[in-house]
């Protein structure tokens, strides 16, 4: 990940670790799970499942 990240401005670029969803989050929508890691409005989120 830090290929991508070594030339971007970390104050609107990120990484989310997306963690491995429970058996409650399983039952939602995939991206209901993730919702709290998407990015704000001028904002780039690299999302790392690894």
């Amino acid at each position: 990940m830090s290929r991508f990240t070594r030339r971007l401005n970390p104050r609107v670029c990120r990484v989310a670790a997306l963690p491995v969803p429970n058996d409650r989050e399983e039952t939602k929508w995939y991206f209901q799970c993730y919702v709290s890691h998407l990015p704000a409005g001028g904002e780039v989120v690299l999302l790392d499942r690894s």
